[in-house]
């Protein structure tokens, strides 16, 4: 007889039904449902096993970079060490031992996290909307509203984004990896843009992209306040859970001891829960599709690993999608992709460098510690000497043990410090300027010494020096406008998010619903960008070719965009108002162009004429304030002197008249 399966329901008098076969599940008429309420146990049981056991083996494979990490921690220089105080301390060998840290690694993930959040988070909102239709009143209209309303919401509603944005972008520079997720939170009721260390995502290190892994994990640490929120609201099921087993990384460990903090709770019962929230293709029972019979489907799984018990069941895919494609729920910002899955940070391009760098620098502070305070050997027979700690202060004498007429030079040998040589700062000074330009920190020089350097040759040497660092740009530009996609498409589904919890709703409602389906958001940076300086320096070869050919320009407008570059734009208030248009038809005469041309020649000689006068005028005025001071000094050098002699001669007819008192 075939094994089959039983199933067993509670009658409610006392008894139970028995039914044998496979259980029947019967599909939720809500895509959106949580089908861990309507599986069988056995079901839910089966999928936390089967995915904590494939989730542990993507944990395994990543273990190497996250003690990469771990070690790159140290190289930042976060902690303040002081120099060894004994042998046993560390690794140093000898007490005093220097625990310099050298700070090229951190100077660059503080410069890159600058740059970014300059470029990418704009004060005025990181949000614009592109428009590819008809440049018309309408729908610049509809644009505006909408990139008015979303930059509102990033930056007034959402207060977590700009912070979370601007840490994400340090772990990126250092690290190399670091990621948004983009979801419908139940309980801030909005839609949100969470930026997550990329330690807390777990993907096998054998995936192509994030786009195509097999299973991408999300590690939420999550108290039980929070709990039973996502349970009162619906999102989580409620079940038993056992108490919660506390679990580090070891990077959570170094991250403690870098910041000098222990997080451990006394009572098991009120530590956090490590929560796995999977998005998978798996085959749920029971859910399987008609249009794609045997293929796993996208699911999003939440499972408390300490219980083993699966919170979560949904589908993630959209309700008119008929070929079930997985929605985008992870943004992936990388540094630089390499060989694997694991794009290489600034802690794989400088790590070895800054390590040899610090060690040679510590070699330099020791050795000037031992040329001040040399070691000896001394010896021990004889004269009954019981210690050997002669550390003598200025001006203070150490008694030593010595025999009659016995030479303590002779008893005391000091060990030779060897000087450091120009060989050993040059190769120094030529890893620091390695790992400086590695890192996107060193000063470039470029049109030093030429001040008629062609501007366009200008911005090509700049563009040379950040060839990298412009390579990131792009990288982290692109990231945000796939971001940005995943933001669009949940306001879309909820677009009252915009104006919820101002209370307030816009009188153009219907317009910025309009445009969001309309329109695409992306990124107000611009991709080709990468810095203030580049940007400055496109202006400036923009403003040369307007002045080249005025005449083929529109000066005014340019005026403007060159006001908006160099990032004063209220110097636009100052431009004088537009000339009146001409009369249809009507043709300037040459006379009176010309004219015109003479007075413009004119009013700009007269105002430069003007300035030298007002220049003239303020070097005068310095130069007569400087003679009065210079009079009024030696008048009271004078005084002085007088004062002086009348204390030797008081009785000098001279002296009395000149300073009015006999002394």
């Amino acid at each position: 007889m075939a094994d089959t399966a039983a199933t067993v329901t509670d009658d409610g008098e006392g008894g139970a039904f028995v039914s044998f076969g496979a259980p029947h599940h019967e599909k939720p008429s809500d895509h959106d449902a949580n089908l861990a309420e309507t599986l069988d146990q056995t079901v839910l049981d089966g999928i936390a096993s089967d995915l904590l056991r494939q989730i542990e083996d993507d944990d395994t494979s990543r273990r190497e970079w996250l003690a990469m990490r771990e070690q790159a921690l140290g190289l930042l220089g976060l902690r303040v060490n002081p120099p060894r105080t004994d042998t046993s301390s560390g690794a140093a060998p000898f007490e005093g031992m220097s625990s310099y840290q050298d700070g090229a690694l951190l100077e660059a993930c503080v410069r890159g996290q600058a740059n970014a959040r300059g470029e990418l988070l704009p004060a005025d909102g990181p949000v614009k909307v592109h428009n590819d239709g008809m440049q018309i009143a309408i729908a610049d209209a509809q644009a505006e509203a909408l990139e008015k309303a979303v930059n509102r919401f990033l930056t007034v509603t959402s207060t977590e984004y700009v912070p979370d944005s601007d840490r994400l972008f340090f772990q990126v520079y250092w690290s190399g990896l670091g990621y948004k997720k983009a979801y419908h939170c139940p309980i801030r009721r909005r839609p949100v843009l969470d930026a997550i260390d990329a330690k807390d995502v777990i993907v096998s290190a054998q995936a192509a992209d994030l786009d195509t892994a097999a299973r991408v994990t999300h590690v939420i640490k999550m108290g039980k306040a929070t709990l039973a929120r996502m349970q009162l609201a619906g999102a989580y099921v409620k079940a038993d859970l056992s108490s919660p087993v506390e679990e580090k990384t070891v990077v959570d460990k170094k991250l403690e001891t870098l910041q000098g903090v222990q997080r451990k709770t006394l009572e098991p019962k009120l530590s956090e829960r490590l929560i796995y929230e999977c998005y998978a293709d798996y085959e749920v029972p029971g859910d399987e599709s008609d249009d794609l019979p045997g293929v796993p489907l996208p699911y999003k799984f939440t499972i408390d690993k300490s219980s083993r018990k699966v919170l979560e069941v949904r589908r993630n895919w959209r309700e008119d999608d008929a070929q079930c494609f997985k929605r985008k729920v992870f943004i992936a910002y990388p540094l630089i992709p390499a060989f694997g899955y694991y794009p290489l940070g600034l802690m794989n391009l400088m790590g070895n460098t800054v390590n040899g760098i610090t060690a040679a620098l510590r070699i330099m502070i020791d050795n000037g510690m031992f040329g001040n305070f040399p070691a000896f050997l001394y010896a021990k027979t004889g004269t009954g000497q019981d210690k050997n700690d002669f550390r003598a202060g200025p001006g203070q004498g150490i008694p030593v043990n010595a025999g009659p007429g016995e030479d303590l030079a002779k008893r005391f040998i000091p060990i030779p410090a060897k000087p450091i040589d120009t060989v050993f700062m040059q190769l120094i000074q030529s890893m620091k300027a390695d790992v400086q330009r590695i890192g996107g920190t060193a000063d470039n020089s470029v049109g030093e010494g030429n001040q008629n350097a062609p501007v366009g040759t200008t911005v090509a040497l700049i563009e040379q020096a950040d060839k990298i660092m412009s390579a990131v740009h792009k990288r982290l530009h692109q990231a945000q406008a796939e971001e940005f996609r995943v933001l669009r498409e949940l306001l879309q589904e909820d677009p009252d998010a915009l104006w919820r919890q101002t209370g307030v709703e816009p009188f153009n409602k219907d317009v910025i619903v309009q445009a969001l389906n309309n329109y695409e958001l992306i990124p107000q940076a611009d991709p080709n960008v990468s810095s203030h300086v580049m940007r400055l320096s496109r202006a400036e070869a923009a403003r040369g070719i307007v002045k080249d050919g005025p005449q083929l320009w529109d000066v005014r407008s340019a005026l403007e965009w060159y006001c908006d570059q160099i990032g004063i734009p209220e110097l636009k208030r100052f431009l004088l108002p537009p000339a009146p248009p001409q009369q249809p038809g009507a043709q300037p005469q040459p006379d009176a162009m010309k004219s015109v041309a003479m007075l413009r020649t004119q009013e700009m000689k007269s105002q430069d004429a003007l300035q030298d006068r007002m220049l003239k005028a303020a070097e005068l005025q310095q130069k007569s304030q400087d003679a009065a001071a210079d009079r009024e000094e030696r008048a009271t050098e004078h005084r002085l002197n007088l004062a002086k002699e009348a204390m030797i001669h008081p009785l000098s007819p001279e002296i009395i008249n000149q300073t009015g008192t006999p002394q």
